[in-house]
């Protein structure tokens, strides 16, 4: 995987974790299994950009914050 989809992946992760939403959570929002949620996580699959507005929808953020790496304040 490239290092955008990688950064891509962690955020997302981090993401739903801040809005308190479970692998699940996700999983039933984006009408998927919760192992297909999971390779998106986890970087084992290939995330499409459709895959990726849809969960932008459910994180309630936009695309750019999902590519952007994250710096801690």
């Amino acid at each position: 995987m490239s290092t955008l989809q990688n950064l891509a992946n962690f955020n997302i992760g981090r993401l739903r974790k801040e809005k308190k939403l479970s692998r699940e959570d996700m999983a039933h929002h984006l009408d998927i299994s919760l192992e297909a949620y999971r390779k998106i996580e986890n970087g084992t699959t290939h995330l499409s950009l459709d895959r990726l507005e849809q969960i932008c929808e459910v994180l309630e953020t936009d695309i750019f914050r999902i590519l952007m790496p994250h710096t801690k304040k």
